[in-house]
């Protein structure tokens, strides 16, 4: 048996894991608690019910159900803009179109946070699977394909080696979110369970019902859909994990949706003669994307604004999403800078 070394400290308990008004990260560093997400329209989630799983072990010590948030990747891994407001700002959609908060929140949109969860699971692999599942609503899968996909892109990282130890993890999943996320299996295939929402789901929700709307409406909608976004997509996930995202075409597809919402975003308040309003959701995809369209639409907007710190700050936040990049839009930005110059020369 490996000795642990007398200079290590111990890991709290998982009694303790969450006591008090803090979650924890994947390295066990404590992280503040997050304001409450505002409510949005939430998707049809499947609901499914079957004979249990043979073979599966089960945790025997219940947890006292409360609300908990854990961080995969940390809290450093976000990143703020300067252009970016405060969250809570903007108009939300009425009411005949919202309902009750998930039981369990998987965001995705930054970095990776799961909140609801009734205890931390032992292992790093069974919050994977919720997040996939999270990812594919409405769709099952059998064991061997989720197996797959959990299979990391390191030889050196935890694998789902046999069909016990994926019943020992769906086993561990089952505990921690009180059997919300994943139901009995059926006909030998998984799928996800009612409660669970992602932050995803919700931008796209929030999207969807704007361009149901008129312009004058819409851009008021609009801007709440944003943020949801906290950062890169997908961030901080352990290394060699989260494959499925990345080679499935996941995150891309999620990088086009949040391109396209936020070129028509800018759209509708350069139209209302409004671009201030644009400057925080163009921020927020910037973070998510990196596209060069979008840092060149929040250059754009700073500028129309006639502020000179405005459209300093933009440029900074362009230059520090973009990186070496950046360099491509220093014609849109010096050409914004000098219709700035005129501005406030024109107005002593």
């Amino acid at each position: 048996m490996r000795r642990r070394d007398a200079n290590q400290p111990r890991l709290p308990t998982l009694d303790g894991l969450f006591a008090g008004p803090f979650a924890y990260d994947a390295n066990l560093r404590p992280v503040p608690p997050q304001p409450p997400l505002p409510k949005v329209p939430r998707p049809v989630l499947q609901t499914v019910s079957a004979p249990d799983d043979s073979g599966a072990d089960s945790e025997t010590d219940p947890i006292a159900p409360s609300i908990k948030e854990l961080w995969i990747g940390g809290e450093e891994s976000a990143v703020v803009l300067s252009t970016i407001r405060e969250e809570g700002e903007g108009e939300a959609a009425p009411a005949e179109v919202r309902s009750e908060e998930p039981e369990i929140h998987v965001r995705i949109l930054g970095p990776l946070k799961i909140s609801g969860l009734r205890s931390n699971p032992r292992w790093r692999v069974p919050l994977e699977l919720l997040c996939f599942l999270a990812c594919h609503p409405g769709e099952r899968f059998s064991a061997d394909e989720l197996r797959e996909q959990l299979r990391p892109a390191k030889v050196d990282c935890e694998e789902v080696r046999s069909i016990r130890t994926f019943r020992t993890y769906v086993s561990s999943l089952r505990t921690a979110t009180g059997n919300v996320a994943l139901p009995e299996a059926s006909k030998g295939t998984y799928g996800l369970g009612p409660g669970v929402a992602t932050d995803w789901d919700w931008f796209q929700a929030e999207v969807a019902f704007a361009r149901t709307q008129p312009p004058d409406r819409a851009r008021p909608l609009l801007a709440p859909a944003f943020d949801f976004i906290r950062g890169p997509l997908f961030s901080g996930v352990p290394k060699g994990r989260y494959r499925w995202a990345f080679d499935d075409g996941l995150v891309s597809q999620m990088e086009v949706a949040i391109i396209k919402a936020a070129s028509e975003f800018a759209e509708l308040c350069f139209d209302a003669e409004e671009p201030e309003a644009a400057l925080a959701g163009l921020g927020r995809a910037l973070l998510a994307t990196k596209d060069l369209g979008v840092a060149d639409d929040l250059l754009t907007a700073a500028g129309a604004t006639g502020n000179p710190a405005t459209l300093e700050r933009a440029w900074r936040d362009v230059r520090g999403a973009l990186d070496n990049q950046a360099a491509m839009l220093e014609p849109s930005y010096e050409a914004c800078r000098r219709r700035v110059s005129g501005t406030v020369a024109a107005a002593r």
